[in-house]
């Protein structure tokens, strides 16, 4: 973080004021400006629309934990809980809880929920208002020099992520699905060496394989090879490629085919989210295990179908009723497709690979779909 920085802190108010008010000025002896509900002036918007609009306006938000949970909102949950499930992938967030007091249930049901977010930010303790001054300064602190990386726009970023689809293309003469990472502020993740290092490739390997997110089988062979400052590991027309700056490629088979031979191949869209959804939580432990003190903040995603032409696209029900009858979309080349905005907080790849891989899939779909179509048997 640099310059003009806003930092959105997020709590009670009531009862809570002496600790805000420490955390308010751990963030200003920073130099940053402290966003935060009780200084907002007078507005048309409703008190919730303000602060999730402050939250989403953020560069980072410092959650602060007490006892006290909240009046419920119309959501179910409390505001500082709301704003909370508002910073999910797209702001990074910092949490601080109170030590040595009595939740109330709600509010420990919320520290848990906060504590057992794996791909999330740093939970760190405090008992007095004077302590939780120290803990932000310092962490708050500690979290700007961790993006202290070459800055980038959101569409340059969004041409890398293209351009490396484009760097590895595959010579299999079959679509290949293809998802695609590039991660900001831009800097050296991984060094020569360590790319080089046969303990990278193994271990990707080994997840790959029996990971929770496996992407490769264990009837066949890997391979393992340098193109530039990417190492990739290769097995059949499955690829997984990564970057020194912790730019991620993976490429799986975009068809589905049936055990009878003569069923015709085609795109069977719950296929293709499952493959993205896979691929999107592969990369995610990919980045945690390269960059664990999380210096990479935000990704870009685009995913693509690598010759598109002329493919069909069928859900799982309209394959199983009809094998060997398609209808043949008019599309040319190769498909692509990224989310709005197109930026993401990092945590939202673990955290929400089933929304970003079904928002993907229907992208990919509408682009397949549109046009004339023709019917094969």
């Amino acid at each position: 973080m640099s310059g003009h920085v806003r930092v959105f802190l997020s709590s009670v108010i009531a009862g809570y004021e002496d600790f805000r008010d420490a955390a308010a000025r751990g963030i200003t002896s920073l130099g940053y400006e402290v966003s935060r509900a009780e200084d907002f002036g007078a507005s048309a918007a409703t008190p919730q629309q303000a602060c999730l609009a402050a939250v989403r306006e953020a560069d980072l938000v410092v959650l602060v934990l007490g006892a006290r949970y909240g009046a419920l909102q119309g959501s179910g949950l409390s505001a500082t809980h709301e704003e909370y499930h508002e910073t999910r992938g797209s702001t990074p967030v910092l949490v601080f809880v109170q030590d040595g007091i009595d939740d109330e249930p709600e509010q420990a049901q919320f520290i848990r929920e906060v504590q057992q977010w794996e791909s999330g930010n740093l939970t760190q303790g405090f008992t007095s208002p004077e302590e939780l001054q120290g803990a932000v300064t310092k962490e708050v602190h500690r979290h700007a020099l961790s993006g202290a990386g070459e800055p980038i726009a959101d569409d340059d970023l969004l041409d890398l992520a293209r351009d490396h689809i484009q760097g590895g293309a595959s010579h299999w003469h079959e679509p290949q699905l293809v998802l695609s990472l590039a991660a900001a502020p831009r800097q050296e993740i991984l060094r020569p060496s360590e790319l080089e290092d046969g303990k990278l490739s193994q271990w990707i390997q080994r997840e790959a394989l029996f990971g929770s997110s496996p992407l490769f089988v264990t009837e066949i062979g890997t391979d393992s090879t340098f193109r530039g400052n990417w190492l990739m590991l290769t097995q059949g027309v499955s690829t997984i490629e990564i970057e020194a700056t912790g730019s991620i490629v993976v490429r799986q088979p975009a068809l589905s085919r049936g055990s009878d031979h003569f069923t015709l191949p085609v795109l069977i869209e719950e296929d293709i989210e499952e493959r993205l959804g896979t691929a999107l939580q592969f990369s995610s432990k990919i980045l945690d295990h390269i960059d664990p003190v999380r210096r990479l903040a935000q990704v870009a995603l685009v995913v693509e179908i690598s010759d598109a032409t002329h493919q069909a696209w069928q859900s799982r029900a309209e394959h199983m009723q009809s094998p060997n009858s398609i209808s043949v979309g008019m599309h040319q080349g190769p498909a692509t497709a990224h989310l709005t905005p197109v930026v993401r907080g990092r945590a939202g790849l673990g955290l929400q690979s089933s929304t970003l891989a079904r928002d993907l899939t229907v992208l990919l779909r509408r682009e397949l779909q549109s046009g004339h179509r023709d019917s094969w048997r």
